[in-house]
């Protein structure tokens, strides 16, 4: 595997390289997002000439696919390690929002049920006076009692 690595980038140091100094320019600039015109007008080489380097076949394409290839495969391993440490952090996550939901934080309920599936049809609408924890308590428990459904009635009390 690392053989196979280094020798990727080996062939693609030499595709670059290769290049004339312009034609590097050009292929850095491409790499970057820029369009063929803004590219020619740069390096200060007619729009065709640039147009032609890039197409298959053209002397700047093999060099610019290469890189191309290496960013998207590093770019791979950056999601692989984001993905795993989103999993390695979820259990945590959600035990922090069951507590939270325990602890009478209705929003953290209304995200427990949603990840469970069984989102609400409409948003709770209802103003809640967090002091008012008899009231924030009526709510989850209804929400708790409502849990296996796929609705919950809106509550259009107000504190």
């Amino acid at each position: 595997m690392a053989d196979e690595q280094n020798a990727t980038e080996r062939n693609s140091s030499y595709l670059f390289e290769s290049l004339e100094a312009e034609q590097q320019e050009a292929v850095l600039y491409a790499f970057s997002g820029w369009p063929y015109p803004r590219i020619a007008k740069e390096i200060k080489r007619p729009y065709a000439t640039v147009r032609r380097w890039f197409m298959t076949g053209g002397i700047c394409k093999p060099a610019y696919d290469e890189l191309i290839k290496q960013q998207a495969k590093e770019n791979r391993k950056q999601l692989k390690k984001i993905a795993d440490k989103i999993q390695e952090a979820l259990p945590d996550a959600l035990e922090t929002l069951h507590k939270s939901a325990k602890g009478g934080n209705w929003k953290a309920a209304e995200s427990l049920l949603h990840i469970g599936g069984h989102a609400p049809l409409t948003k709770i609408q209802a103003t809640i006076d967090n002091t008012d924890k008899e009231h924030v308590m009526a709510i989850l428990k209804e929400l708790r009692s409502d849990g296996n459904t796929t609705a919950v009635r809106q509550d259009k009390t107000t504190s």
